[in-house]
């Protein structure tokens, strides 16, 4: 694999495509994001919690694919305008940076929906695809733990142990304590 990690290489790198598929999910997640700030957008229903539903998702998975990039390359671009890239690569720290604020933004905006109701679970099975798992929905309170989760793994698997202080295990062990339980519902991807 280490032949081929290079952009010369072509097809023949491996590890081009999870680099490729993170930033298709961030430009997807970006479209989204700049979409739900258009005034001109209506929702019928309760349209904070189906427009905070919309903005969860593109957070969360914008977070997730910061996450994947910055645990396997040493270097990657942030970028918030959809379909827009640049040459500023910054450390793969300053990416798992960026993944932690776009996830505590995520769990800020399912904060702000006040209960797991029909207008919810109509947009969460409407988003999540079929095979996915969409009949069973992930309330908000499932979605918080696995931003927990995902932010403890982040931690975890991100410095070295041996430059991992008691204060990152202790982090750690409370991300955990508050992430995801045996019965609650996830989010697939594949």
């Amino acid at each position: 694999l280490q032949g081929f990690n290079s952009r010369d290489a072509g097809e023949r790198n491996a590890f081009q495509y999870e680099c490729s598929s993170g930033y298709f999910i961030i430009a997807q997640c970006n479209q989204l994001l700049k979409s739900l700030e258009n005034p001109d957008i209506q929702f019928t229903g309760d349209a904070a919690t189906k427009r905070n539903a919309l903005k969860a998702w593109a957070l969360w998975w914008k977070g997730y694919a910061y996450s994947r990039i910055g645990s396997m390359y040493l270097a990657g671009i942030i970028t918030n305008d959809p379909g827009a890239t640049n040459d500023n690569f910054v450390h793969r720290d300053a990416i798992m940076t960026e993944a932690n604020k776009v996830l505590n933004d995520c769990l800020a905006t399912l904060n702000a929906i006040t209960a797991a109701n029909a207008h919810y679970s109509s947009v969460m099975q409407a988003i999540v695809a079929s095979f996915n798992d969409n009949g069973n929905v992930v309330t908000p309170d499932m979605w918080k733990r696995q931003v927990y989760t995902l932010q403890a793994r982040n931690l975890l698997v991100n410095k070295k142990v041996k430059t991992m202080t008691a204060t990152d295990w202790q982090n750690v062990l409370a991300l955990a304590d508050k992430g995801i339980l045996k019965t609650d519902n996830i989010f697939k991807f594949g």
